[in-house]
């Protein structure tokens, strides 16, 4: 299945249609990180990044919620200092 039809967001007739460019790299993103290191490919019977040797395990969606949350808490750590006077 080719990246059209797998995410909407890539056609215009729809209503996933991404219209900011932001939103666009954020869902082009999840995508291929669930693709790589979440979805199960039926011919090789795991995901491609563990295929590759770049993990060893296949990753849940709660293991990337989790990362999510840890990127985003050290983002805040980083640059909220900034804001504040």
């Amino acid at each position: 299945m080719s990246v059209r039809q797998e995410l909407k967001r890539f056609q215009r007739r729809g209503r996933g249609y991404s219209k900011d460019l932001e939103g666009h790299k954020a869902a082009v993103a999840l995508y291929f990180g669930a693709y790589n290191f979440v979805r199960r490919h039926e011919t090789r019977k795991t995901t491609p990044a563990v295929a590759a040797g770049v993990e060893l395990k296949q990753w849940s969606l709660e293991d990337v919620a989790e990362l999510r949350r840890k990127e985003e808490a050290k983002f805040e750590e980083a640059f909220g200092k900034l804001e504040k006077p």
